[in-house]
């Protein structure tokens, strides 16, 4: 598994995905532009430390993840609340 950085761009105002690793291995620009075939397991939040980024623990050297598309799209439920 594999960690992808963000960086803030104060002349966007936008918070950016970047991945340098690649680059070093397959030659492709990663700074620039972003692969979108990427799956997220753990996105941190305040904390820079928790969640554990996937794979962490583990003890057992074994597989316990399966990821396999789906066969339907969930109903898209499009409602909007305005709480006073």
């Amino acid at each position: 598994l594999h960690a992808w950085p963000e960086y803030y761009d104060s002349k966007s105002e936008l918070w950016k995905p970047i991945d340098p690793t690649w680059e070093n291995t397959s030659g492709i620009d990663y700074l620039s532009s972003f692969d979108l075939n990427h799956i997220v397991f753990v996105i941190h939040g305040k904390k820079p430390d928790y969640p554990l980024p996937a794979g962490m623990y583990k003890i057992d050297n074994s597989q316990d993840i399966s990821i396999k598309p789906a066969a339907s799209y969930p109903e898209e439920k499009k409602e909007v609340i305005i709480d006073k």
